[in-house]
């Protein structure tokens, strides 16, 4: 299995609700052996480069194009991983849908079209993105993970800054 090479940015906020995404590091993530779950790619974020929120871009060998590997809030207590959204899919035509226009007041055009609309997400759903097969995800998408509740034992006593395994940390 070929690992990704990632590049890590971060949203920086300016006044007046501008905001940038500025590019830190790029690495392979074969390089970090002793990363295997999300929680701890994460951990590995916060000790590195702070709280914010991060974006992942990943790139491997034998799939076309960039994808994006992470991207959420990383925090002291936890992080979070953003979750795909198709609320777009709701707002496409009756053309581009492909329904027909003539009978919008009938029970058959609402049916067809809710039929449509959920044919189009499952399509955008089933293009798979995030840290599955490199990472064990910590979870469900959009939900809140503790650094405390993720993390196996061995590296739970780092987090109190006893322990240092041969590692960046």
């Amino acid at each position: 299995m070929y690992y990704p090479t990632l590049l890590v940015q971060k949203k920086k906020y300016f006044a007046s609700d501008f905001s940038r995404w500025y590019s830190l590091t790029k690495f392979n993530l074969s390089e970090l052996p002793y990363i295997r779950t999300e929680a701890q790619f994460c951990l590995f974020l916060f000790r590195k480069y702070g709280e914010g929120r991060f974006m992942c871009l990943a790139s491997v060998h034998g799939r076309r194009g960039f994808f994006v590997f992470w991207i959420g809030n990383i925090r002291s207590d936890g992080f979070v991983r953003d979750i795909k959204s198709s609320k777009w899919v709701g707002s496409l035509s009756d053309e581009q849908l492909g329904v027909q226009e003539q009978d919008q007041q009938t029970d058959e055009y609402f049916i067809e079209r809710e039929r449509r609309e959920a044919e189009a997400k499952n399509k955008v759903r089933r293009k798979r993105r995030g840290v599955h097969p490199w990472l064990i995800p910590a979870g469900r998408t959009g939900d809140w993970h503790d650094f405390n509740s993720s993390i196996d034992g061995r590296y739970q006593e780092y987090l109190n800054g006893d322990y240092v395994e041969q590692s960046i940390w």
